[in-house]
């Protein structure tokens, strides 16, 4: 992988906060499709990996249908609850397919890219639980 942070074929603003080395996974709905999926934010772009998935990225990755069903939800935990292994391969497919020109994203562009400016997004995380953050004074 080169070390760029542009991305040859698609037209990013090279000072974004979502750079080819800040994939954030993210919840996101549309205003034609409100069911709430997985996405990955690269610059004003989401791409929503169950349709990624759908054209067949991840196929060595996310092996059986359980696993692929965890990119629609409401929440990144069961995403999570695959394990590192698992997540950060999939973070790697996508960068990987950014850089190469005439990747299965790029073919696929208006399928998997979705403007962030007409995306709603939501709480990423569902805490079960009292969670306490404090810091010790020491």
């Amino acid at each position: 992988m080169t070390s760029t942070t542009t991305i040859p074929w698609l037209n990013t603003d090279p000072n974004t906060d979502f750079s080819i080395h800040n994939l954030p996974f993210g919840i996101f709905s549309m205003p034609q499709n409100p069911t709430k999926r997985i996405g990955i934010a690269i610059g004003e772009w989401i791409i929503d990996l169950n349709a990624a998935q759908k054209i067949g990225c991840f196929d060595e990755i996310l092996t059986n249908e359980s696993e692929k069903n965890t990119l629609v939800n409401d929440f990144l935990n069961d995403f999570i609850a695959l394990g590192k292994t698992k997540t950060n391969a999939i973070r790697l497919d996508i960068q990987n397919q950014l850089y190469t020109q005439k990747s299965i994203l790029q073919q696929h562009f208006d399928q998997i890219f979705t403007p962030q400016s007409t995306a709603t997004m939501h709480l990423p995380v569902k805490i079960g639980d009292y969670t306490d953050f404090y810091s010790s004074i020491d």
